[in-house]
């Protein structure tokens, strides 16, 4: 099935439930199923890296931040420790998430140079962004995401549960897409030590 934007996908979702009209709120159906299905997407598609400053030992995370993947400090790979403390090389610097902020240790008084590579959020779909990459590739999701409002909506539980249960089953898929795309290509081969040292 191919949905190439926004208004495809409002109209795929009155064609797929007869119970549903072009009258009815569609378009928050769209945007409530964006708020279930936006948190569960880990894929290669939406990472995305940024180069930030610390102020006081810490860095706000980006506001389309859902996971990190790597996370550099003054070139270093940094150590996740607990809130509570830290037991660290020396050397080494640790972090720990603190609200919507990556807190560093041990402190210093000069700003560190951070590079956070992380899963960001996928642009939301409105009428002034039309498509974005889930809806291209995975549009399943969308569909079944946007049906399972569309029922709860009209009360129909039983439709409800099936769309659910099809939405987390595109989920599924999208997970293993990215998945197969990560660990494909040459093998990984352990030296021991530094493997791009000399």
């Amino acid at each position: 099935m191919a949905l190439g934007n926004y208004h495809d996908l409002q109209t795929a979702i009155v064609d797929f439930a007869p119970e549903l009209s072009v009258g009815d709120p569609i378009t928050s159906f769209i945007a409530l199923a964006e708020s279930d299905f936006f948190p569960q997407i880990e894929h290669y598609m939406c990472e995305r890296t940024v180069s930030l400053t610390s102020a006081g030992n810490a860095v706000t995370l980006p506001a389309d931040f859902t996971k990190a993947r790597v996370i550099r400090v003054d070139g270093k790979i940094a150590k996740p420790v607990s809130v509570y403390g830290a037991t660290l090389a020396h050397g080494e610097i640790g972090y720990f998430q603190s609200g919507n902020t990556y807190a560093f240790v041990p402190n210093q008084a000069d700003p560190r140079a951070v590079e956070l590579t992380y899963f960001a959020v996928p642009p939301a779909l409105s009428d002034a962004n039309l498509t974005n990459w889930v809806l291209t590739q995975f549009p399943a999701i969308y569909l079944y995401g946007s049906l399972a409002q569309g029922f709860y909506w009209r009360g129909n539980e039983a439709a409800e549960a099936q769309a659910k249960a099809k939405m987390n089953e595109a989920l599924a898929k999208l997970l293993a897409h990215s998945a197969r795309g990560t660990s494909s290509g040459n093998q990984i081969v352990e030296y021991g030590g530094n493997p791009y040292g000399d």
